[in-house]
């Protein structure tokens, strides 16, 4: 974890333990490829032509938008992330689903990659940022990216206060049977985080393609208890985004696209 902060690394490790578990034991040859799901065509879409460009799967995970990243005609794509497990399933499932392609992966901090400079075409990310130390993550992001290169990135959003205290009052302490999803440090981002992007990158640009308020309630407190209900209130979200599309920035994920000068 050479190159981050000395107060970072206990953070990056819990981080790496947290994503290990989750993998071990998994078969990398059962994890047959799907097709994008809805936060990865978002992405795929704000990523422009990628027919000969390199791209890099930032905080890639298992590898599942490395995949359609290469799909999509990505001539390299390097996924990074801190987890070992997670780097060494998705190298393995690459190999067994992908051998064509050309993906590699690395396992590094998304803060302190070690990649080379300027190497990257376009950075895309599902749901990293948010674990990042982001004021850290913007400079490596701008060392990463080639001048003219672009980063798409889908986040939860800290900037409704409504989703906030339901996440740090009822979900984060398990009240009224609430199940918390992720790790224990990662935060949303919120005004601060996209003030750090701003004054790094010339071009910032926010937007909602998949509309989320009730949804994340009706999943971590309701679903157990209640699934009826869950589901019932989970199934406003499409009806406001048809008929209300002015509170699209309620929704807890948003998109972000910046770019390099």
């Amino acid at each position: 974890m050479a190159g981050t902060s000395a107060d970072r690394d206990p953070v990056l490790a819990r981080e790496a333990a947290f994503h290990d578990a989750v993998v071990a034991g998994q078969d990398p040859r059962a994890a047959v490829p799907e097709p994008p799901d809805s936060w990865e065509r978002a992405i795929l879409e704000a990523a422009g032509p990628l027919a000969g460009r390199r791209a890099l799967d930032y905080g890639c995970g298992l590898g599942a938008l490395s995949l359609h990243l290469a799909d999509a005609g990505a001539a390299q794509v390097t996924g990074v992330d801190v987890s070992p497990g997670s780097v060494a399933f998705a190298r393995a499932r690459a190999a067994h689903f992908r051998p064509e392609a050309s993906i590699e992966f690395v396992t590094a901090p998304a803060e302190a990659t070690e990649l080379p400079g300027g190497s990257f075409d376009l950075i895309a990310g599902r749901f990293i940022l948010h674990h990042l130390d982001v004021h850290a993550a913007v400079v490596e992001l701008d060392r990463l990216l080639a001048p003219g290169g672009r980063g798409v990135f889908i986040e939860t959003s800290a900037l409704n206060p409504v989703t906030v205290l339901l996440r740090n009052q009822i979900v984060h302490r398990g009240r009224f049977g609430a199940v918390r999803v992720g790790t224990e440090d990662e935060r949303p981002l919120g005004r601060r985080e996209l003030r750090a992007l701003r004054e790094r990158f010339g071009t910032v640009r926010r937007d909602y393609p998949i509309f989320w308020l009730f949804r994340p309630f009706a999943r971590q407190v309701l679903a157990g208890r209640h699934p009826e209900l869950g589901h019932r209130i989970a199934g406003l979200d499409p009806l406001v985004e048809e008929h209300a599309g002015w509170l699209a920035p309620l929704s807890y994920h948003m998109r972000i696209a910046i770019e390099r000068g």
